[in-house]
């Protein structure tokens, strides 16, 4: 691909010394040429700026800034203040990107300069970087506000390419979650404050490659969806009234993942709260139908955990594999589709809200 915008890639990294490299050299393999690459050691104890200091010898386009831990929202702002590139393309420490992510991203927002951001579906990767399963190939592109709101479509911290003025304007990455100890979710809430008021745009290829090991943050799924209602808690104080019933809802979604995570455990508080949230906002249907649906919900995600398979980098971007939604969801998916595509702020009472119900992890 010819000149374009430069973009800066941001890799927040925190002891991150043993995968760091595989990481930057699926950067430093992209098509797309523009481009400079800020790591933000973020208090590592370990060798991670050793290491990333020796790969800067082969990689000029490299710089490296050190900071006292911060957590990773703080880590991708400082990334962003370290630049003056119109666009920024975060990657976590341990993902990996297809030789072709940055140049069918910056194509994408180049086609559409009203889209705030665009994102591509992902790999789950093992610790080896072996395919284990695929994240669900939602295709929304315009307004998805409604529709990211329930089904995470971008889905990590890697995968999408945002215009970096717009990102500054609303505040960047939240740091509060972490200062409640709810870390995780910072992605998703910038996601969804960006969506608001602007498009998106999906690019319809297996792009980005997210590793899920144990131990890993994101692996800790209860404290996920912790951290998911408090985003949503959030982002309602923020978005315009009329989403506030639709914000209602997914909160709920969100809470009663979280009281079948607890249930595992033998914790039922998690479900009682749950239900009485359920009655004060009048949504006691939607409770009855997160309770059927859990058994399905649970056949699904066990169905898109594989046998390790090919390597991230010999998979063809372009193969899609089965999404596992249950008919509900693509019910929902519909009518959320409709609210989306009504300009400019729909009312609440144009979908049925107690017919909400979960949602891609």
């Amino acid at each position: 691909m010819g000149q374009g915008p430069k973009v800066a890639v941001v890799v927040p990294a925190y002891k991150a010394g043993d995968v760091i490299v595989q990481t930057l050299k699926s950067v430093s393999d992209q098509t797309y040429r523009n481009f400079e690459i800020i790591v933000v050691d973020d208090g590592s104890p370990d060798n991670t700026a050793e290491v990333v200091q020796e790969y800067a010898r082969v990689e000029p386009r490299l710089r490296l800034v050190r900071q006292q831990n911060g957590g990773v929202a703080a880590a991708r702002n400082r990334g962003m203040m370290e630049t003056q590139a119109p666009l920024v393309a975060p990657i976590d420490s341990d993902d990996l990107w297809h030789p072709t992510r940055l140049e069918k991203h910056v194509a994408a927002l180049i086609r559409n300069p009203g889209a705030a951001f665009a994102y591509s579906p992902f790999r789950i990767l093992n610790g080896e970087g072996r395919m284990i399963g695929n994240h669900p190939f939602f295709a929304f592109s315009g307004r998805v506000f409604y529709r990211q709101l329930f089904f995470n479509m971008v889905g990590n911290g890697s995968g999408m390419t945002f215009r970096r003025d717009l990102a500054l304007a609303i505040g960047g990455y939240s740091p509060h979650l972490r200062e409640v100890g709810l870390e995780g979710c910072e992605d998703w809430l910038l996601q969804m404050l960006m969506s608001i008021d602007h498009e998106v745009e999906h690019v319809p290829e297996y792009l980005i490659g997210y590793r899920k090991v144990p131990g890993a943050m994101s692996s800790d799924t209860s404290r996920m969806w912790r951290s998911r209602i408090l985003a949503a808690e959030m982002l309602r104080k923020e978005a315009p009234p009329s989403t506030w019933p639709f914000i209602d809802s997914a909160e709920l979604s969100f809470s009663m993942r979280l009281a079948f995570q607890r249930l595992q455990k033998a914790d039922p508080s998690q479900l009682l709260r749950a239900i009485g949230t359920s009655v004060r906002k009048g949504l006691p249907i939607q409770i009855l139908e997160e309770i059927e649906d859990a058994a399905a919900r649970s056949r699904r995600q066990k169905a898109r955990i594989l046998a390790p398979g090919a390597f991230f980098r010999e998979l063809d971007p372009t193969v899609i594999g089965p999404d596992h939604l249950t008919p509900r969801s693509r019910r929902l998916i519909e009518r959320l589709r409709r609210a989306d595509e009504s300009p400019p702020v729909i009312e609440p009472t144009a979908i049925t809200l107690s017919g909400a119900s979960v949602l891609a992890v």
